[in-house]
């Protein structure tokens, strides 16, 4: 009982830096109105496979498996779409091209 607790908050754990680790990103992206840092092909990637993590999980039915890869896919979708759209819409008069 006690090893299942352990491992069951492991993985509470695991899931929880997983997910806040793109609030950072986000927040940034956010505030700077830029996401010229943020590499598209990474986010692309990162969508398709929260997509199909979330995917396993409703196989499996594995309600913890779903849930945090469905608010990592929220998260990560909110970046790559912040990239499409601010991606050289809005540049800072210090940043022109020349």
């Amino acid at each position: 009982m006690a090893q299942a607790l352990l491992v069951d908050g492991l993985g509470v754990a695991a899931a929880c830096c997983s997910m806040a680790s793109f609030l950072p990103q986000l927040v940034k992206v956010i505030r700077e109105r830029d996401a010229s840092a943020v590499s598209l092909q990474m986010y692309v990637v990162t969508v398709v496979g929260f997509s199909l993590w979330a995917l396993y999980g409703a196989f499996l039915k594995s309600w913890p498996l779903i849930g945090s890869n469905l608010v990592s896919l929220c998260l990560s979708a909110l970046i790559l779409a912040a990239k499409l759209r601010l991606d050289g819409t809005e540049r800072k008069p210090n940043d022109e091209k020349r």
